[in-house]
């Protein structure tokens, strides 16, 4: 009965249904006990770490997390040992802790390559593709995603995909290589579409979306699609919807539109959505997207002290690329020219 309860609790997490979802997670546990059998007890853990994964529960989410990858461990289940692993690696990304992250994710390679598992090997190179990303080391990361993204194809493992396609989309974005950029993008709307996906996948990949368009808009980059104010809208409306569902991309979903905002001219609505970006990401301890969000402030307003507390965060958290960009923006907004024209594409 626990395996039970728990499995359709997280049926209900993906569908979004957080309150009903809690409410099978703790009939779940109530049905544990002493005579509960480890591989059950870990699938339960997995369960009600998702639940609070997605509710922004982080570290209580870490906590169930390594309790099934330590009973995993322990009855030499390896495939279902990854899934945790890889998922406490997401969370450490958020917080900050890069090199947390990085070992888990070399725990998966290695352990990968040992047994021969593509699954496991793709999920840590995924990792590891998002820790190079943060590191500066572009390159890298394009190498550890795109091979992270020809090992879950051959499986195939639709959910772990996306989530690859997403970090190739910023770290193209990150290399001004907006053509590959775009093929990362039309390849997990596809999957998105043909697939069904659900659940967080979709705030995940709606934020993605809205990042790349509002980045070549911005630039006036020439893309095989035209951007319109109207696709921009669409996106911007999609990221927070899904990231109002789903918490954990909340804060992210709130800082595109807050760039959204800034851009079409209206500072006031901008500032809101920046701030509740802010309260909830602080809320997670997600550190690197609060850092992000300083950033977009200080970027889209040319106010330095901004983009100084974004130097301060990523320079505790050790985000090199992030720390580039803001002693580069700060030096020209020192000299009095903004990297960010306000003025070169008004809405209308």
């Amino acid at each position: 009965m626990s395996q039970a309860y728990a499995g359709f609790g997280l049926l209900l997490d993906t569908l979004g249904r957080f309150s009903l979802a809690g409410y099978y997670h703790e009939l779940s546990r109530r049905f544990t006990g002493p005579a509960t059998d480890d591989l059950t007890l870990a699938s339960a853990c997995v369960c009600r770490a998702i639940h609070l994964d997605y509710t922004g529960q982080w570290d209580q989410a870490l906590a169930q997390y390594e309790r099934a990858a330590n009973l995993y461990e322990k009855i030499g289940h390896i495939k279902k040992w990854g899934s945790p692993v890889s998922l406490m690696s997401f969370i450490f990304n958020h917080h900050g802790e890069f090199d947390k992250s990085r070992e888990y994710a070399q725990k998966l390679i290695q352990i990968g390559m040992e047994s021969g598992d593509r699954q496991l090997k793709g999920w840590g190179l995924g990792a590891s593709g998002f820790y190079q990303i943060r590191n500066g080391d572009f390159e890298a990361a394009a190498r550890d995603l795109d091979q992270a993204k020809t090992l879950l194809e051959s499986i195939p493992d639709y959910y772990a995909l996306v989530p690859v396609h997403v970090d190739r989309i910023s770290c193209y974005l990150c290399m001004e290589d907006y053509s590959k950029a775009h093929a990362a993008l039309k390849s997990a709307g596809k999957l998105v579409e043909r697939k069904h996906l659900k659940g967080f996948i979709l705030s995940l990949f709606y934020n993605a979306a809205c990042e790349f368009y509002l980045t070549v808009y911005e630039k006036s980059i020439q893309i095989e699609e035209k951007v319109t104010l109207r696709k921009l809208k669409k996106y911007a409306a999609r990221s927070i919807r899904h990231g109002s569902r789903f918490k954990c991309g909340l804060p992210k979903a709130c800082r595109l539109n807050g760039w959204f905002c800034s851009m079409a001219g209206n500072s006031g609505k901008a500032e809101q959505f920046w701030q509740q970006g802010l309260s909830v990401a602080r809320g997670l301890g997600a550190k690197f997207e609060e850092g992000l969000i300083c950033f977009e402030m200080g970027r889209c307003l040319d106010d330095i002290e901004r983009l100084k507390s974004a130097g301060s965060i990523f320079e505790t958290i050790n985000a090199k690329a992030e720390l580039s960009r803001v002693d580069a923006q700060i030096a020209v907004v020192e000299k009095g020219h903004p990297l960010v024209d306000h003025g070169k594409r008004a809405f209308k």
